[in-house]
C-alpha cells in the first residue's frame, strides 16, 4: 500500500478502535483474537500494536509454551479455557490451540489421523465458545519463503533486534515446505462458520496492521449492532480501496 495512504487510514483506525473498545465494555460477549502463522510474519508485532492502539487494561495477552505438569494432567484445552476473557473484554492469543497440534504433526510425532482428530476437537471447542456468544477472530500471518529469509537476516543484522531470531527459527525455515503443507491442511480443516481464518500477508507492516485492525473494528461493531459480518479468507478484501497500490 502507498505509505501516505496507509498512514492516514491507520490514524483514523486507531481512533475507531478506541471507540469500538468503549462500546464493547458493556457487551454480553467476549472477543478472542487468535494469531497463528509463519515465524517472522508479524504476529507479536501486530498484537503489540493492538495493545498500543487500544486500552490495554481491557486486553489480556497469552502465549503458550510446553504444557506444565499441571496442564498435562488435564484436558488439552484446559489451559486455554482458564484464560478466556470476561464479557466485554478482549484476549489476544498467540499461537493458540492450533500451535501444538501443528508442531507435533510437522515433526512427525503424530500421524495424520491423530492430527485430524485434534483439529476436529479444536472445531468443537470453538463451536462451544461461539455458541455461548464469544466472537472469535483468527488471523494467519503469512510470509513467502524468500521474504521470511530476508526478514530473519534483517533482524539478525540489527544489534537491537537480533535476539528475535533463534536457532529454532532457522530450523523451522529449513522445514518451510513441510510447514506450509501442514498449515494448509490445518487452515482448510479449522476454518468453519463458527470461526473462520483470515490470511494476512506479513511483508508490509502497514498493510498487516491495517488489515487486522480493520477486521477487529468491523467485526466487533457488527456484532454490537446485530449485523452479519462475513470474515474473508483473504484480508485484502476487507481493506483494499480503489487506488490503493504500491509506491
Amino acid at each position: 500500500m502507498r505509505k501516505r495512504h496507509a498512514q492516514r487510514r491507520l490514524k483514523q483506525l486507531r481512533r475507531d478502535l478506541l471507540e469500538t473498545q468503549a462500546r464493547l465494555r458493556d457487551a454480553p460477549f467476549p472477543t478472542l483474537l487468535v494469531f497463528g502463522g509463519v515465524d517472522g510474519a508479524g504476529k507479536g508485532e501486530t498484537a503489540q500494536l493492538l495493545n498500543e492502539w487500544m486500552d490495554p487494561r481491557d486486553i489480556a495477552n497469552h502465549a503458550y509454551g510446553e504444557p506444565t505438569q499441571e496442564e498435562q494432567e488435564r484436558p488439552s484445552h484446559w489451559r486455554f479455557w482458564r484464560d478466556l476473557p470476561a464479557h466485554g473484554r478482549i484476549a489476544i492469543i498467540l499461537g493458540g490451540w492450533h500451535h501444538r497440534p501443528l508442531l507435533d504433526h510437522v515433526y512427525g510425532k503424530t500421524p495424520v489421523e491423530t492430527f485430524d482428530v485434534e483439529l476436529e476437537r479444536i472445531n468443537l471447542f470453538e463451536r462451544m465458545l461461539t455458541d455461548d456468544g464469544a466472537l472469535i477472530l483468527k488471523f494467519w500471518m503469512h510470509l513467502g519463503r524468500d521474504e521470511q529469509e530476508q526478514r530473519f537476516r534483517r533482524l539478525e543484522s540489527d544489534p537491537m533486534q537480533s535476539w528475535r531470531v533463534t536457532e529454532l527459527d532457522w530450523q523451522h525455515f529449513g522445514m518451510y515446505d513441510r510447514f506450509v503443507e501442514v498449515s494448509e491442511h490445518l487452515l482448510r480443516q479449522t476454518s468453519t462458520d463458527a470461526a473462520r481464518w483470515t490470511i494476512v500477508e506479513g511483508e508490509d507492516a502497514n498493510y498487516r496492521s491495517l488489515a487486522v485492525g480493520t477486521i477487529v473494528r468491523d467485526a466487533i461493531n457488527a456484532r454490537l449492532d446485530g449485523r452479519p459480518f462475513q470474515v474473508e479468507l483473504d484480508a485484502a478484501r476487507h481493506v483494499m480501496e480503489p487506488g490503493a497500490g504500491h509506491d
